[in-house]
């Protein structure tokens, strides 16, 4: 027998693989481990090559689990090939993972055995538009719906690419390849796609979405981080199945000339245009009234209009965060969310540095609203006022010190305060009680603590441990007894003229008879008689 098959022979019986560099043993390279239910099951090898082969030593502690998912990482094996899955039992796996294992070529028959086989994922690897469509032969014949290709090397993707996969693919993920092209019939081999991910590549166009395909049911289009500026497609092609089709559209981080196209999509319900670039001539438009979620993370309020959100009647989230305020005008702030009509706000990180007065009346349907990461310090006892009772409110990691009595908003689950800079002194002692009776309302949820900040003897104190006493917010004060002694005195002597000024002409009376007596004369007196005493 030639030498080199008997030691390869000798390496797989034993997962011991010999290079030219020496020998390397796979000691323990798998294990199994449930994840998350008792329904996910993975059995996990890594550091790995191609000439390993899956043994009973390999998953003799999975006796007590029954693993649906394999997943390999970490490893080398630049070629797949069905031996490479040795003596597991294929049918129980309906999940197939090979992340970071530098597969460049994957043969015909290597999935041939995983009839169960719902979800591929080949993350991370080597596979180019060269080696890719002969690759997929090997899933032919399955009934794959999920494939994520993500962080793999393309530049362009060809119409016969996924021409082997069959009509059950609903989910495929090509994200950061480096995608600069896509030929545009594509689609045609994938009529039950529902959702493509095409984020952080160099995509310049979406023309493959103008495919006439009667068949197309593109529910989900995330195309993220990529160089695309004109968006006139949808309502240029509108009409086409692919596009009448879109629900959710992922546009953030692209350099959009204008979004008013987008209103060409009628069953568009999701919405994410974060990092949009302000383009002052064509403003953010009035958005079309199937939104339900909308996404604006990061905008420029410059570019808006005041009544851009005044026909979302039925909105159910909107999330503006990172979106800077800081400058904007009052009236300008009011009157955009006055047209708007909203379940759940997401304000994070806006630069608000106050909560204008009924800046939130009109919201009626609302009842989530996220104010954290800002500068708020105060807001009025009008603030939060309207006839809508929250379940929600995040005012965590501001600048709030006091807090007025009656000012905090309606709430009835929860009310995050928590990582403010509270000053601990009387004037917190309101709070200090809406605190010790509303805890489970205060404590259901927190992001961080509540703790005092200032005076500098109390910094860092639990503001439940906080309870200052009669005598800290009413100290004895000398001056009191000083004020209210010298008032005393003078009432006194208020009242004793007072008593002397009525009775003047009895005394005067009373002194002349003194005085007769003393003399033993007696002289009448009268009215117009002047007397000295």
């Amino acid at each position: 027998m030639d030498n080199k098959l008997l030691l390869f022979l000798i390496c797989v019986s034993s997962n011991v693989v010999t290079e030219i560099g020496g020998v390397k043993e796979h000691t323990k390279a798998c294990h199994c481990e449930p994840k998350d239910t008792e329904k996910t099951t993975w059995l996990e090898c890594s550091d790995v090559d191609q000439y390993f082969r899956i043994t009973e030593k390999d998953t003799a502690n999975c006796s007590h689990y029954k693993p649906n998912h394999l997943v390999i990482i970490d490893s080398d094996i630049p070629t797949l090939t069905a031996e490479f899955f040795g003596i597991i039992a294929f049918d129980q796996f309906n999940v197939v993972s090979f992340s970071s294992c530098g597969i460049r070529n994957i043969t015909a028959n290597a999935f041939s055995n995983f009839t169960r086989l719902k979800s591929l994922i080949l993350e991370d690897n080597e596979l180019t538009e060269n080696t890719l469509t002969e690759s997929l032969k090997s899933i032919t014949n399955l009934k794959i719906k999920t494939l994520n290709l993500d962080r793999n090397n393309f530049t362009i993707i060809k119409n016969e690419t996924f021409l082997s996969l069959g009509s059950h693919i609903t989910s495929l993920q090509l994200s950061d390849c480096g995608i600069e092209y896509i030929e545009t019939d594509f689609l045609r081999w994938l009529p039950n796609l529902k959702k493509i991910s095409l984020n952080n590549n160099a995509l310049h166009e979406m023309n493959f979405l103008a495919i006439q395909n009667d068949k197309c049911r593109l529910h989900d289009v995330q195309i993220m981080y990529n160089s695309i500026s004109n968006l006139d497609l949808f309502q240029r092609e509108s009409t086409k199945p692919c596009i009448q089709s879109i629900e959710s559209l992922s546009l953030t981080g692209n350099p959009v000339a204008s979004l008013a196209p987008v209103n060409s999509l009628r069953n568009l319900r999701l919405l994410y245009a974060q990092s949009i670039p302000c383009n002052v001539k064509s403003k953010f438009p009035v958005f079309n009234a199937s939104l339900t979620v909308l996404y604006l993370d990061g905008s420029n309020f410059s570019c808006w209009r005041k009544d851009m959100f005044s026909r979302l009647k039925k909105f159910e989230f909107l999330s503006l965060k990172g979106t800077n305020f800081a400058h904007a005008p009052l009236n300008f702030t009011i009157q955009l969310f006055s047209e708007l009509n909203v379940e759940t706000l997401i304000l994070k990180n806006a630069g608000l540095r106050i909560i204008p007065d009924h800046m939130f009346r009109n919201i009626t349907s609302l009842k989530n609203l996220d104010l954290s990461d800002n500068s708020i310090s105060s807001w009025s006892t009008n603030a939060f006022s309207g006839p809508q009772l929250l379940v929600s409110v995040s005012l965590n990691n501001n600048n709030i010190s006091v807090i007025a009595k009656n000012s905090l908003p309606s709430v009835n689950h929860s009310l995050d305060l928590s990582n403010n800079p509270f000053l601990c002194s009387c004037v917190l002692v309101d709070f200090r009680l809406y605190f010790e009776h509303h805890k489970d309302i205060l404590m259901r949820e927190p992001v961080g603590t509540y703790k005092c900040a200032k005076p500098l003897r109390l910094k860092d104190m639990d503001l439940q441990s906080f309870r200052p006493e009669y005598t800290d917010c009413n100290p004895f004060n000398p001056y009191v007894i000083v004020a209210f002694c010298t008032c005393a005195s003078l009432i006194f002597i208020t009242i004793v003229v007072n008593v002397i000024s009525a009775c003047r002409e009895r005394n005067a009376t009373t002194i002349h008879m003194i005085r007769t007596l003393r003399r033993n004369v007696y002289h009448s007196l009268d009215e117009n008689t002047s007397h000295e005493y």
